[in-house]
């Protein structure tokens, strides 16, 4: 039993390092391990600006780098082999869209325009990461439904994304779709970015150690059909309390029964707690 409770602890933690988190250190860690690898940059204004929503256009550039393709559409950008009718994207962007336009990945708000300053949403970019993983809309997935698809690959978690979606959203789920297997399960992101060049080995190699346990944890996580723990804990106290002159006694009983399950690989806890306090119970 200490074994699974230790297993489950170092998944729980190991999750965290590379799924959303409340703490504003997870996501600054989740951009800095995506910058490292040339996948995510800083801001014309300077840091990441991970507290505003993603463009458009941020988005395409991230697609782009997720393909493997940044230098491959500079170079056909440059020579006019590829080229986008979209009036409203900037310079830095242009490469990155006209090769997405090129290869029919998008075609735009509308004939002229990519909207290319509007806010990107989470559903619109895990679209883009489910291409990335190489499956299409339309045939392995219908784009209502990409969400809960995107939840079945293992990166993407709904109440995760709760209230607006932020650089600091795209840079988290970036980092979990990096550890997803590419459709046909031969790799995963990450690696097929490696051992295409399109990632510098070198560069990538304290994010693909962290990926390769978090991968083997949940390999071993897998393995476990279902296997639970429970515990049981008791608190009482007795005394006098003493307030504006009056004196009284109470009593206070305490108890919570916890209950951790691990099955098919997940993790899921349990507890309820009743409280008794001078004969009244909640």
């Amino acid at each position: 039993m200490k074994r699974l409770v230790t297993l489950l602890v170092t998944a729980l933690l190991m999750t965290a390092a590379l799924c959303v988190s409340a703490s504003a250190a997870d996501y600054q860690s989740a951009a800095e391990d995506l910058s490292a690898i040339g996948m995510f940059r800083g801001t014309v204004n300077g840091g990441f600006e991970l507290d505003r929503a993603p463009k458009r256009s941020e988005a395409a550039i991230m697609l782009v780098r997720l393909y493997g393709a940044e230098e491959e559409a500079a170079a056909a950008y440059q020579s006019g082999e590829i080229s986008h009718p979209f009036k409203d994207v900037g310079p830095i962007a242009s490469s990155y869209v006209a090769w997405l336009y090129t290869k029919g990945i998008t075609k735009g708000a509308t004939a002229t325009t990519f909207n290319s300053n509007a806010a990107c949403t989470d559903k619109n970019y895990v679209v883009f990461l489910l291409r990335a993983l190489g499956y299409e809309d339309g045939k392995d997935f219908q784009y209502a439904d990409s969400l809960t698809f995107a939840e079945k690959l293992g990166f993407y978690q709904a109440d995760y994304f709760e209230g607006p979606f932020l650089r600091d959203d795209l840079a988290a789920i970036t980092l979990q779709a990096l550890a997803t297997d590419k459709k046909g399960g031969e790799t995963y992101l990450l690696k097929s970015l490696i051992d295409t060049g399109a990632v510098d080995a070198t560069k990538a190699k304290n994010l693909t150690e962290k990926i390769e346990n978090y991968r083997a944890l949940t390999r071993a996580t897998d393995a476990v059909d279902s296997v639970s723990q429970d515990t049981n804990s008791l608190t009482q106290a007795r005394g006098t309390v003493q307030y504006a002159g009056d004196t009284m006694d109470v009593s206070f009983d305490s108890s919570t029964r916890e209950k951790i399950v691990l099955r098919n690989g997940k993790v899921q806890l349990s507890s309820e707690t009743k409280i008794t306090q001078n004969g009244e119970t909640t």
